[in-house]
């Protein structure tokens, strides 16, 4: 796909992300899995602070991240999805308290959800990522249900996800 400089002007910014990631993508076909997984880490580290924070009552913009042991506040090294989480063995840089697995499988599960997102979708980027969004939303109430109820949003989540692979 050739992209014309006056195909750029004329269209709204979601779609010119698009032109511009398939544009890329077509240069380099991993950057399009580079970009989903990497946004399904994102989306899995926020929903990490939601799971966190919202039973609490604590407000998920501020006060930053910090160790629910120590309360040191998180450095951005220590806040890259899946990574920090391996480098420091799963525990806090300052205090080594064990962080819960829970955690990893998070941003584990929304990074695959990226890419398996990627492998079926590869030219509909925004509609990829509201269907990570709605997923990821559904996501975050399952685990904030009681646990019978968790079930059934994940279900549905799940038959979302089919709908999507068979007939999208």
């Amino acid at each position: 796909m050739m992209v014309q400089a006056h195909q750029l002007t004329h269209q709204p910014v979601v779609n010119m992300i698009n032109i511009y990631i398939q544009a890329v993508a077509e240069v380099w076909p991993p950057f399009w899995f580079i970009v989903m997984g990497s946004l399904g880490g994102v989306f899995g580290s926020f929903l990490n602070a939601m799971l966190y924070r919202l039973p609490r009552g604590i407000n998920i913009s501020k006060p930053p991240s910090s160790c629910p042991n120590c309360n040191n506040q998180l450095r951005t090294k220590d806040l890259i999805p899946l990574f920090s989480y391996v480098f420091l063995c799963g525990k806090c840089n300052y205090c080594k308290w064990p962080v819960p697995i829970r955690y990893l499988l998070v941003e584990l599960l929304c990074v695959i959800l990226g890419l398996v997102s990627a492998w079926f979708y590869p030219s509909l980027f925004m509609f990829v990522l509201l269907a990570a969004l709605i997923s990821s939303t559904f996501f975050v109430m399952a685990f904030l249900c009681e646990r019978h109820a968790a079930y059934k949003v994940l279900l549905f989540s799940i038959i979302m996800w089919l709908i999507l692979l068979v007939f999208g």
